[in-house]
């Protein structure tokens, strides 16, 4: 099969860019023509640059003349887009379905309904996407606290709302339930949103090691309000003797790192290579994973459960969900210090972490292997394949 993907890439390479980089090396090791068009926000640099944004994240029509003719030169069986926030927007889906070529769009985060795509505002949910429009958001400055940028993103999400866009989508890949009943909630059809979680390669998994040689406990992640990092931070100052680890840079990282300078078991590490940062976690008795939004499919549990790590998280979202209580993990609520020491205490538990440690290990090689992955896309693009030809 001959495979276009498309994503916008972050400054800060994060979970999506991880995702399209292994669904690509997995699709190229099972046979498949996989051909990437790939754009990065490191190209928005200068002030034009900036400015041009503006005008074009609603609707970019450079973008979308650009992947007309790649996809005349490429002749692609499916495209399947990942991000096109902010420079491609939506209108490439206008050029895909100019030329009749099914299409793919992983809902990696909540962009189609909040301007901050995180359904989070201030340190709390916020739905009013959900149940409204965008553009009560503008007021709040929920998207890198500007008005401007606010109201040019809440302009991208009505705007292809009102027009349709999302009709031409052939179909969407929600990486949970839950967040597949957001989508629909929000006014996506049910009956084109495929689930298809993330995954990792075997080549991050090993057997967990014993709990004797696993110690401390570890947080990877962006250092930023969304993750709870601060108040988990706060929590383990107050109240813990056991040694936590922090993985990870972002805004808030200078601040949090001189509140905790005088606590000898707050480590920090900063930003560290992928296969640095799996040895941690390897060694690790639990991540801990106290992220206040909805996240979606998280790469480090992931990496945790291929490991046979438990996860430690708050009890919201896919989060939620994906970690079981007392199963390949525990839950905690970030805002009642009892529970999250009690969690704590759980994993610190040789005969409790054992257990959840072959739990973790067992669900990675049960849901969440290469294998099962490459199963669960190949079905989906042979389904957009069909649907779009009977569609003819």
């Amino acid at each position: 099969m001959r495979i276009l993907q498309i994503h916008n890439s972050y400054k800060q390479a994060g979970g999506e860019d991880i995702v399209v980089e292994e669904e690509a090396r997995l699709l190229i090791a099972k046979g498949n023509e996989v051909h990437q068009v790939i754009k990065s926000n490191d190209e928005i640099g200068s002030l034009k640059s900036k400015i041009d944004l503006l005008f074009s994240t609603h609707y970019n029509h450079a973008a979308s003349r650009e992947i007309k003719q790649i996809l005349r030169d490429i002749k692609p069986d499916i495209v399947h887009v990942h991000n096109f926030f902010p420079l491609f927007s939506p209108s490439i889906f206008d050029a895909i379905n100019h030329e009749g070529v099914p299409s793919i769009l992983t809902l990696h985060n909540y962009r189609l309904i909040h301007p901050n795509g995180l359904l989070l505002h201030r340190g709390k949910i916020d739905e009013r996407g959900l149940v409204s429009s965008a553009y009560g958001c503008i007021k709040d400055k929920v998207y890198r606290d500007s008005y401007i940028q606010t109201t040019v993103v809440a302009h991208m999400i009505e705007h292809h709302r009102r027009k349709g866009t999302w009709d031409k989508v052939t179909r969407f890949i929600a990486l949970s339930s839950f967040a597949k009943s957001k989508f629909v909630e929000w006014g996506l059809p049910q009956e084109r949103i495929s689930i298809k979680p993330n995954f990792i390669g075997k080549e991050h998994s090993r057997e967990p090691l014993p709990f004797n040689q696993r110690k401390d406990f570890v947080y990877i992640g962006r250092v930023s309000e969304e993750k709870g990092i601060a108040q988990l931070v706060n929590y383990w100052r107050e109240n813990q003797t056991q040694t936590l680890h922090i993985i990870g840079e972002g805004p808030l990282d200078v601040d949090l790192m001189n509140q905790t300078s005088a606590a000898p078991n707050i480590i920090w590490h900063g930003k560290q290579s992928r296969s640095d940062t799996i040895k941690y976690l390897r060694k690790s008795k639990a991540l801990i994973f106290p992220s206040i939004c909805y996240e979606n499919f998280p790469m480090t549990i992931l990496e945790a459960f291929g490991n046979g790590i438990p996860v430690l998280t708050n009890s919201i979202g896919s989060h939620g969900a994906i970690v079981e209580h007392q199963t390949n993990g525990l839950h905690f609520d970030l805002n009642d210090t009892e529970t999250i020491s009690k969690a704590i205490s759980l994993a610190a538990d040789p005969s409790v972490n054992e257990r959840l440690s072959t739990q973790a290990y067992e669900d990675y090689n049960l849901q969440f292997s290469s294998e099962k992955n490459h199963d669960r896309m190949l079905s989906i693009y042979m389904n957009a394949i069909e649907s779009k030809a009977s569609a003819h």
